[in-house]
């Protein structure tokens, strides 16, 4: 499951959410006071900032649309 952790719910973290959404990609959100860019986490993949979580998100978009992961 994608783990999305942030110290403060900005748009960085809302944005993310939303596409996650929009994916309905399995995601959960954490909260936490000691780091200072939004984390994301999925498997063995860590990635922090937004500029480095967008483009990972565009690659399990790409995915779901050539039908490698099951939209149910």
């Amino acid at each position: 499951m994608i783990t999305i952790q942030y110290s403060d719910y900005d748009t960085s973290v809302q944005h993310i959410e939303e596409r996650l959404k929009e994916m309905s990609l399995a995601f959960r959100l954490k909260q936490d006071d000691n780091i200072q860019r939004v984390v994301f986490e999925d498997g063995n993949i860590r990635l922090e900032g937004l500029e480095k979580i967008d483009p990972e998100l565009d690659k399990l978009q790409s995915e779901l649309k050539q039908w490698w992961y099951c939209n149910c």
